[in-house]
């Protein structure tokens, strides 16, 4: 890799995080974004309500003078049950580098299990949790208008 690097080849990364409850340090989040070979981000939580979506916005959101370097766009949202029958659920998101003015398409495969059977029947053991996946799912996406539509 370091010699590719040196003659001059451009490298395409894969960066792949799976940082603890709080989240992303803001210096690491500067640094995915300022390093340019970064061209996919596999991100792994245990807090997607929270920590996630404060690190995606920082590493999707516009350049800034604290927040150098190209942004990501997320491009494939999975929710993994790994504790069955608990409120706890993981999301692995994986992020692109963004190109200005580009259309964002999200795939998201949603194969979670937060229910129960009793006696026969399915209860839902969480179900905020399936609200708030189907509502992130239906919410219209919110876009931006860029300097060129300002005028």
């Amino acid at each position: 890799m370091k010699a590719a690097a040196e003659g001059g080849e451009q490298i395409d990364v894969i960066a792949v995080v799976d940082p603890a409850r709080d989240g992303l340090h803001i210096e690491v989040i500067r640094c995915l974004r300022k390093f340019v070979s970064v061209t996919k981000l596999v991100y792994v939580s245990c807090n997607p309500t929270k920590s996630l979506v404060r690190d995606a916005t920082l590493l999707c959101g516009p350049g800034s003078n604290n927040m150098k370097g190209d942004s990501f766009r997320p491009t494939l949202g999975v929710p993994v049950d790994m504790f069955p029958q608990t409120d706890h659920c993981e999301m692995v998101m994986v992020f692109e580098r963004g190109q200005r003015g580009a259309e964002v398409d999200v795939d998201v495969e949603v194969e979670v299990e937060v229910g129960v059977e009793v006696e026969g029947e399915e209860k839902n053991k969480n179900p905020e949790l399936v609200k708030k996946i189907e509502e992130t799912l239906k919410k219209p996406e919110k876009r931006r208008r860029t300097r060129e539509e300002d005028g």
